[in-house]
C-alpha cells in the first residue's frame, strides 16, 4: 500500500542538515539514527529523490507501516516530533511512593519476621 499522495515529506534545507548533522554525529541512539535516515530518503523536496514507503522499507529493512506513521508525524507535528518518536505514558499510576518504597525495602532486607527461616510471599 502506497500512502505517499497524502504525506509528502518537503525538508527545509536546514531541516535536511540537521538530519545530515546528526547522521554524521558518532553517537546516536539507533531508533534516532534510523528514522533521520527515513526521512532523508522520503524528501520530496528539491535535492530528495521521494522514494516511495515500500522502496525506503527495503532499503532500511523496515516496515512500510514504520515509514508511513513517521511520514505523517512529519507533516502533522513537525521534524522534532519525528525524531523523538512516541511520547511516554507512563503507564499505571505507582502503588508507591519513594518513602514507602524504601520502608519496604528496608524490612525486606531486613531479618526474618519471627518463627521463619527466611521471608517468604506470605
Amino acid at each position: 500500500m502506497n500512502y505517499n499522495t497524502k504525506y509528502v515529506v518537503r525538508l527545509t534545507p536546514e531541516e535536511r542538515e540537521q538530519l545530515a548533522a546528526l547522521m554524521r554525529r558518532g553517537k546516536v541512539a539507533a531508533a534516532k539514527r534510523r528514522r533521520a535516515q527515513i526521512l532523508l530518503k522520503a524528501d520530496a523536496g528539491s535535492n530528495g529523490s521521494g522514494s516511495t514507503d515500500e522502496q525506503i522499507a527495503q532499503a532500511l529493512d523496515v516496515g512500510t507501516a514504520t515509514v508511513h506513521r513517521l511520514r505523517r508525524t512529519y507533516v502533522e507535528q513537525g521534524l522534532d516530533a519525528a525524531l523523538s518518536g512516541k511520547p511516554t505514558h507512563g503507564g499505571r499510576p505507582r502503588k508507591l511512593d519513594g518513602a514507602q518504597e524504601a520502608q519496604l525495602v528496608a524490612i525486606a532486607c531486613g531479618p526474618a519476621p519471627h518463627g521463619r527461616v527466611r521471608w517468604t510471599l506470605r
